[in-house]
């Protein structure tokens, strides 16, 4: 309304001043003719709004206007949100109840949250060390949880574990294996073997960060009984010899996980956007060690058991629930051999097949 106001006001102008403008077109050397066609055309108020709308500035205002509009929008609603999360803290940092109510709502979703910090975090890796920043998951185990039973329907045609070769598996096979539930073989994972004297080479290298660092160790052997007492001196020919014997090194951080990748390499066939979580075993076993169940990890459902080194036998059966209606299957493992399963659907029992000394390596994969 205030646009049409100014250019009836501009008209009107123009009218009483008719005269003047003739004389100003005739200093600037124009011809009468020129004059009455200008004068005529700025009086006439016949111009085409349709073709100024359809100009292409002015759909380059309308483009630039939207823009704008969309860009205050966001930062509009990212500064509503960041006031709304400030407010939020403020206010549990100071009022239990609040914060009770607020770790009661976010504790389902801690794991996801965090996660999507350290994926987001990846490209941050390539300029400096963050390490530090989340150095180690807080992984305590609940006697008093109950895994829920899984539909033992989905494991009832399962005869024996699928044999692949590693070298033609890729990430669209693993993802259609994991969604299955179905163990699988993947043979020749790694292509070197592991062995105690390994993994001793890779501990001196970072003996101090790896001793200070958060872990649990297990042994059955009386004089190991910490990382130090396996590492610090060469237990290799002991190691041989002792027929019955378990070590297990559960590592859940950074920088242990960063040396154990030297050894063991993220599979190639695992997609990029699935996560190897920081929670880790390495399992050393003399040659005739009783049988045992592999760990059950509670950062990831979907395990990776990798023989780095000797021949053992695994025993996969599936959960109480599910023992009358699916069969267990027994997988033999070379070294390189890898075993990707489920926990939520079989518990894996390892029991040796010959007379040297087993490296085994289990982590748990996040899809």
């Amino acid at each position: 309304m205030a646009n049409n106001n100014s250019v009836e006001e501009y008209l009107v102008y123009l009218k009483e001043n008719a005269n003047e403008l003739r004389q100003l077109g005739k200093k600037w050397g124009m011809t009468e003719e020129e004059i009455n066609s200008c004068v005529t055309e700025a009086l006439s108020m016949t111009e085409n709004k349709e073709e100024l709308k359809k100009s292409p500035k002015n759909k380059a205002r309308k483009c630039w206007s939207y823009f704008l509009f969309a860009l205050k929008f966001q930062l509009a609603f990212c500064l509503l949100v960041f006031v709304l999360i400030a407010g939020i803290y403020i206010t549990a940092s100071y009022h239990e109840p609040t914060q009770r109510a607020v770790i009661k709502v976010i504790m389902p979703y801690s794991y996801e949250i965090m996660r999507l910090v350290r994926l987001a975090a990846v490209p941050l890796h390539g300029m400096f060390n963050i390490s530090s920043l989340y150095n180690s998951e807080c992984l305590i185990e609940n006697p008093y949880f109950i895994q829920e039973t899984p539909d033992c329907n989905i494991c009832r045609s399962f005869k024996q574990a699928k044999g692949l070769n590693a070298s033609t598996f890729n990430a669209t096979k693993f993802t259609a294996y994991a969604n299955t539930l179905k163990p699988v073989k993947l043979m020749k994972t790694i292509e070197r073997n592991i062995t105690y004297s390994d993994i001793r080479k890779m501990y001196l290298e970072t003996q101090d960060r790896l001793v200070a660092e958060p872990h649990q160790f297990t042994s059955t052997v009386p004089s190991i009984q910490s990382l130090s007492q396996l590492f610090d001196e060469d237990h290799g020919e002991e190691i041989d010899a002792h027929e019955n014997q378990h070590i297990d090194w559960h590592s859940t951080t950074v920088k242990a996980s960063a040396g154990l990748r030297t050894l063991f390499p993220r599979p190639h066939y695992l997609p990029p956007e699935t996560e190897v979580t920081l929670e880790k075993h390495v399992l050393i076993d003399g040659p005739n060690t009783t049988a045992y169940h592999l760990p059950v990890m509670n950062s990831s459902p979907l395990h990776l058991y990798t023989q780095g080194s000797g021949k053992r036998r695994l025993l996969v059966r599936p959960v109480e629930g599910c023992k009358e209606y699916c069969n267990s299957m027994l997988v033999f493992m070379d070294p390189g051999d890898a075993l990707l399963y489920n926990r939520d659907m079989w518990r894996v029992y390892l029991s040796t097949s010959g007379d040297t000394t087993s490296v085994g390596y289990v982590i748990a994969i996040q899809i």
